[in-house]
């Protein structure tokens, strides 16, 4: 059986960002490890796991598990239980690490037609550090990297919401510059505003776009404006003869709305998707050191 496995990057003792791997509950911690080098870039010999423990009436716990490179994640972790991984990114005796953040966006989601959906409400006011801009501006550069290393036989769209929603363009557009030109200006001229009204937009996508689409790629930076568990509930059963997958992204630091990382996860799992969180900072002051006790 399949696990869904969020995984929170620790390095020098912070927060560097989380994403997810699917693998076979028979795979080993070993082989996880592998997979993470191949997803991520992560060399094995910089990484070192332990289980954090979740509920759903706690949320995240302190409480901790060691793994054994050499057991396999069945052992630690059933395929019902949501704990996540805390991956220690460590340089071995004699290595230096070099840094590291979860990235935005992958290099590929292995599609040729995708659908962005990016949340343009208030929020995405707010400001990230140690650039100074606002979430949106500091996303812009990292979506036009990214959509200029689509395949030209690529086609995209993206739709941006807040209280109402709107997509560039009426149809899947071709990977060209000029679209992608297209996109960013437009987007560049958003004034975020208005709240999350997620509901509408994954609705409007579901009903309008899900036919043309391999995937959908859901930028929230907030949880819904709605209620998230009854919004989580009612995209599943609206997907359910589409079965798109959703590759979420969280754009804030980790942990830092349980509501919108616990809805984006939900959504990912149920659809097949995956999840990013490249952990931003949103105050002047770095973090300390909040995993000391963890390993």
């Amino acid at each position: 059986m399949s696990l869904f496995l969020p995984i929170n990057v620790v390095r020098g003792g912070r927060d560097a960002g989380m994403f997810t791997i699917d693998a076979h509950e028979g795979t080993t911690v070993e082989g996880l490890k592998k997979k993470v080098l191949a997803a991520e870039g992560i060399p094995v010999e910089f990484q070192r796991f332990v289980f954090r423990t979740f509920t759903s009436q706690q949320g995240w716990t302190r409480r901790y598990h060691q793994t054994d490179d050499k057991r396999t994640l069945q052992e630690y972790r059933s395929p019902g239980d949501e704990s996540t991984l805390v991956l220690k990114y460590l340089a071995p005796p004699g290595k230096e690490a070099a840094p590291f953040t979860v990235a935005t966006f992958p290099p590929s989601y292995g599609v040729s037609r995708v659908l962005y959906v990016v949340s343009v409400g208030r929020t995405m006011r707010e400001k990230v550090y140690p650039e100074g801009c606002t979430k949106l501006a500091h996303l812009l550069p990292l979506l036009r990297s990214h959509l200029e290393g689509l395949p030209d036989t690529a086609t995209f769209n993206v739709l941006h919401f807040a209280d109402d929603c709107a997509a560039v363009s009426d149809q899947m557009m071709e990977a060209s510059q000029e679209n992608v030109d297209r996109v960013v200006a437009e987007l560049g001229r958003v004034s975020p505003t208005g709240a999350a009204n997620a509901s509408r937009s994954l609705r409007l996508v579901l009903k309008d776009f899900a036919d043309a689409v391999d995937a959908i790629v859901l930028v929230m930076d907030t949880h819904p404006s709605t209620n998230a568990q009854k919004l989580l509930e009612k995209v599943v059963e609206l997907n359910l003869d589409k079965f798109v997958p959703f590759h979420c992204v969280g754009l804030m630091p980790v942990g830092a709305d349980f509501r919108a990382e616990r809805f984006l996860l939900g959504l990912a799992r149920a659809s097949g998707g995956s999840y990013r969180c490249p952990n931003l900072q949103l105050s002047e002051k770095v973090a300390s050191n909040q995993w000391a006790d963890a390993f």
